[in-house]
């Protein structure tokens, strides 16, 4: 015989599944999380509802120059071009030293390891926390072109990146 228990954190945030479209994931939020009083979801900041700002990009590159590190080049090693819709393209090196982030594109002869193509609202969210890079993926707010293996770890540096914020 066996007896399995399952413990809860009440108030403690639900984690939907990635695969779950984002219009349904809003209606999850709204009305199950609230009527059920276990907590809300985060609301994306301020930065990420404003859409295409500029400063929102801004800040995501501040945000990142700060946390690159040697450890970070060495987990992660990879050239990521990000190719914004409505706002500014840039490029994080993580390929030697202490890593680099800058507006544009590499210099001729770098070609990127991986592109990312999407709008600046679902790239404001995606830094914000409020949109997982596998599920903007999946529903095609995200365009990835490149070495998939690299563009996995995407996930695992944005966490680090907020977890650092």
């Amino acid at each position: 015989m066996y007896h399995i228990s399952f413990r809860c954190n009440v108030g403690s945030k639900l984690q939907p599944d990635f695969f779950i479209p984002d219009d349904v994931l809003a209606e999850f939020d709204q009305e199950q999380v609230s009527t059920l009083g276990i907590g809300t979801s985060p609301q994306p900041s301020a930065a990420a509802s404003e859409g295409s700002s500029g400063d929102g990009i801004d800040g995501i590159l501040q945000k990142i120059g700060k946390n690159l590190s040697p450890e970070l080049v060495t987990q992660t090693g990879g050239l990521f071009l990000f190719q914004v819709k409505g706002g500014e393209d840039f490029f994080v090196d993580l390929r030697s030293g202490q890593g680099s982030v800058a507006k544009g594109r590499p210099s001729e002869g770098n070609s990127p390891d991986v592109t990312f193509t999407m709008d600046s609202e679902s790239l404001l969210k995606m830094f914000a926390g409020s949109l997982k890079p596998t599920a903007a993926f999946m529903s095609g707010k995200m365009k990835i072109k490149g070495d998939m293996g690299k563009a996995m770890k995407l996930e695992k540096l944005m966490g680090m990146l907020r977890s650092k914020l």
